[in-house]
């Protein structure tokens, strides 16, 4: 240490940047130097190996069916009956052991399966470009394997599963039925299968003057577009006096412009 400072004494006109190399080539070897980053390096190469070989258990994801619809907006799910029952009239067509790539966020490392029927619930009432139609329903999620990747640049868990799904396609010229939930002065806004909606115009002013908030009606899809989202249904009626009274929808407006 005095020659430390001696030499610092006698230096203390030189710039500082030559100072303080002098001072650092006393207090650490370059030897030292040159081993401590060598240990760093080889510390940071195991942990990138590590985390590259992460692996996930995933088991029990396919042992019991669920189905769905829109989660969304205090609306209730399909129930298995009407989804069959849809299924049975043409509305639904049913795709069995359908492949599908998951991508999970971390949150549910400890708890794979819930995250693998979340992020399926997220398709609901979305259109699905492979598919060609929107999901309304699924069943039998099962993990093609039990485990789940989780790459080195990317810590989302990957998870391949395959699924039956439920799905929906707008034809024109389309006979359904839905519930009114808002009306307007030209036009009704009802609710089809629990899950998309429809822009429905009447014959007259009479039958629109004649529906309630909460009725079931009938009507013809005219045109539509398909949308990520959800369709953009507008359709015209087709009742033949067969309207029936349903309870009321919760949360409706009482009007619509």
């Amino acid at each position: 240490m005095p020659a430390l400072w001696q030499r610092r004494d006698e230096r203390q006109h030189e710039p500082a940047h030559a100072v303080f190399s002098f001072s650092l080539s006393y207090t650490c070897e370059p030897g030292l130097v040159s081993f401590l980053c060598l240990q760093i390096f080889l510390q940071i190469i195991k942990l990138v190996k590590l985390i590259s070989r992460q692996a996930m258990e995933v088991t029990g994801v396919g042992d019991q069916s669920y189905y769905g619809g829109n989660s969304g907006g205090g609306l209730e799910e399909l129930s298995p009956a009407e989804l069959e029952s849809h299924l049975a009239e043409g509305m639904f067509r049913r795709v069995n052991n359908h492949r599908e790539h998951l991508v999970l966020q971390p949150f549910w490392l400890t708890r794979p399966k819930q995250g693998v029927i979340e992020e399926i619930r997220k398709m609901l009432g979305k259109w699905n470009a492979r598919l060609e139609a929107y999901v309304v329903g699924f069943e039998n999620p099962v993990c093609e394997s039990t485990t789940g990747a989780i790459n080195e640049d990317h810590r989302w868990i990957h998870v391949d599963i395959v699924v039956t799904f439920y799905l929906y396609q707008p034809v024109q010229g389309q006979h359904l039925r839905g519930i009114v939930k808002k009306k307007g002065h030209q036009a009704a806004i009802c609710i089809l299968f629990n899950v998309f909606s429809a822009t429905v115009y009447p014959l007259d002013q009479v039958e629109l003057d004649s529906w309630s908030l909460g009725d079931e009606i009938h009507f013809t899809i005219q045109s539509f577009q398909n949308r990520r989202k959800g369709p953009v249904i507008k359709a015209t009626s087709s009742n033949d006096g067969t309207t029936s009274k349903k309870k009321k929808m919760p949360d409706v407006e009482e009007s619509w412009e």
